[in-house]
């Protein structure tokens, strides 16, 4: 991993959620970009410019390194890092996510039950899913 020395488990949300907005379809809608914001936003507080630099950063560790590893990474960091229920919420803020523009498409409902597997919270993401808007 070539992170920065001031990484942070905010900076590994940001890839988790990058992953699942950008990584799925190769675009990030506007509607996207402000749910992610939020979602970083009631993990640390954080003001406009600081919340856009960090998104920056985690963006270009996930576009410039190779993204699977590091998505990979940052869920494994995540999984020591977040206690049960942080988890569960960062299951729910990439439901909100993948959500944001209208569509959920079926690469980001995949990415979302690897990553509840590997947090052993698969029986929830099946169960929000599920009342979720259709899978395209």
């Amino acid at each position: 991993m070539n992170t920065p020395n001031d990484w942070t488990t905010t900076h590994d949300l940001a890839v988790v959620y990058i992953a699942l907005a950008y990584g799925t379809d190769h675009d990030l809608s506007d509607e996207e970009l402000a749910v992610l914001k939020d979602a970083l936003r009631a993990w640390r507080s954080m003001e406009e410019p600081a919340v856009q630099d960090l998104i920056v950063e985690a963006a270009t560790v996930f576009t410039e390194q190779e993204a699977e590893r590091e998505f990979q990474r940052a869920v494994q960091d995540l999984r020591s890092a977040l206690s049960p229920e942080e988890r569960r919420n960062t299951v729910r803020h990439l439901i909100r996510i993948a959500e944001a523009d209208g569509v959920l498409l079926e690469r980001e409902q995949g990415l979302i039950h690897t990553l509840a597997e590997a947090w052993s919270l698969k029986g929830l993401s099946e169960d929000l899913l599920e009342d979720t808007s259709a899978v395209v």
